[in-house]
C-alpha cells in the first residue's frame, strides 16, 4: 500500500434558484481517500453564500462539513472515504450563474 497527495476539486454553477450542487469521490476501487482540509470559494462576491457537504445522502445526519461564508472559507477536517463513497457539496444564497468549486486536500491510499 502507498499514498499520494489528495488535490482533488470539482465545479458547480448556481441555478436560478440560488443552488449549485456538485459531487466527489473516490472512484477507483481499492483507493481511500483520508480529507484533511475542504476549502470552498465562488464567483459571487456580494451575496452571502453558504455550503453544507454531506456523505452519502442529503440529509442532516449525513453532513460532514459546512461554512456560512463559502467564499474562500476553509475547513480543516479529518474524515476518510471509501471507493464509492460520495460527497454532495451543496451551495446556497448565489446569485444566478454563480461559480462555485469545492477543493478536497490529504492523502489517496491505495489499497490494491
Amino acid at each position: 500500500m502507498h499514498a499520494i497527495a489528495l488535490n482533488e476539486s470539482v465545479n458547480a454553477t448556481a441555478g436560478a434558484d440560488g443552488f449549485a450542487r456538485a459531487r466527489i469521490g473516490p472512484q477507483i476501487f481499492g483507493h481511500e481517500w483520508h480529507v484533511t482540509r475542504i476549502a470552498t470559494t465562488t464567483s459571487d462576491f456580494i451575496n452571502r453564500n453558504e455550503l453544507r457537504v454531506f456523505l452519502n445522502g442529503e440529509s442532516l445526519g449525513q453532513m460532514v462539513a459546512g461554512s456560512y461564508n463559502a467564499n474562500q472559507d476553509f475547513n480543516e477536517d479529518d474524515f476518510t472515504l471509501q471507493t464509492l463513497d460520495v460527497l454532495i457539496c451543496v451551495w446556497s444564497g448565489c446569485a444566478p450563474g454563480t461559480i462555485c468549486t469545492l477543493q478536497l486536500q490529504g492523502t489517496i491510499k491505495d489499497r490494491r
